[in-house]
């Protein structure tokens, strides 16, 4: 009898031994597997010179983010139509998380700003993306929240591409700012020719836009960026109204309605206009600068807008005389 429990305590004895065995076999895989989804983003992440484009969807749709890492210095930097930034660095972090890895945002960039204001801007509801998948040609990251406090894990999923060589408007400098008196100058109270062709149809709509720079400090204050302290990290922004006009038969301009842009880098957003309103009449929410052309007399302005996937779907010239 005491043979046999001995026997049957040495075998209970050996199977929790092998369990322990089993289990410090799996940590040190998933640990392994971990280590290296790590080291995939960091290589990812500083692959790309011209950075990665993230397009998030504000009420359906899409507005570029533009990022460039510094792997050494754990540094982002984020170009956006939304605003301009005098300084547009931020720090980032990867983590590890449980079986995966965690890129984390401070929380005074761009990325934590938009969240703060909601769907407005973005479908952005966090800060910190669970990587679902990381190479030297796409990122796939997914907010680790949905929103709510106490709603479910998992919001949006977006998929990084690298920024295109074609996309200088998400170069650093900044092309033409018209915050510089100078250019107000130039542009204050004149009509410009705006010729967009709308490429998944063919349209062509031929706008005259007359500026009317209004901006001044108390403006300011109906910023939701800059009223919220929390998402106060792009510059005072500068907004102006413009009037925009049409031939019509007879030749004659026809008003439309006077609308509010906002400078962006590089490029001009109207979507302070209640979105909605906007977005109807001419199906786009901004307009970045591909290339600008100053003479002595006249400044030309080949411009562009995305589709979801980063391809132009909106291209046209904005022209404005000079004298």
């Amino acid at each position: 009898m005491k043979k046999w429990i001995y026997t049957l305590a040495l075998a209970i004895l050996c199977c929790i031994s092998c369990e322990k065995d089993n289990i410090l076999v799996d940590q040190q895989t998933l640990s392994a597997s971990v280590a290296e989804k790590e080291n995939n983003l960091i290589k990812a992440l500083g692959s790309a010179p011209n950075g990665w484009v993230m397009m998030v969807k504000s009420n359906g749709r899409t507005v570029p983010l533009v990022l460039k890492f510094d792997t050494a210095k754990n540094i982002v930097r984020i170009k956006t139509t939304y605003r301009t930034q005098s300084d547009d660095r931020s720090t980032y972090l990867v983590n590890r998380g449980t079986g995966g890895v965690i890129l984390n945002f401070s929380s005074g960039s761009v990325i934590s700003s938009l969240m703060r204001q909601g769907p407005n801007y973005s479908d952005l509801t966090d800060y910190q993306f669970n990587v679902l998948n990381s190479t030297t040609d796409s990122v796939s990251l997914q907010c680790i929240r949905s929103g709510s406090a106490y709603g479910q894990e998992g919001g949006a999923v977006y998929k990084l591409f690298k920024t295109p060589a074609s996309w200088t408007w998400a170069d650093d400098d900044l092309k033409f700012d018209l915050r510089l008196k100078v250019n107000e100058d130039k542009t204050k109270n004149k009509i410009g020719q705006l010729k967009l062709k709308y490429l998944d149809t063919g349209k062509e709509l031929n706008l005259w836009l007359y500026h009317i720079i209004d901006s001044f400090p108390g403006f300011l204050f109906s910023d939701p960026f800059y009223s919220d302290a929390s998402s106060r990290i792009f510059d005072p922004y500068f907004r102006y109204s413009i009037l925009f006009a049409e031939l019509n038969s007879t030749g004659e301009l026809v008003p439309i309605r006077t609308y509010t842009a906002i400078q962006g880098h590089n490029s001009i957003n109207f979507k302070e206009n209640y979105n909605v309103e906007f977005y109807e009449k001419f199906k786009f929410d901004y307009l970045v600068y591909k290339s600008i052309k100053q003479e002595k007399d006249k400044l030309s302005i080949q411009v562009a807008a995305y589709d979801e996937t980063g391809k132009e779907n909106i291209t046209g010239e904005y022209t404005i005389e000079l004298k």
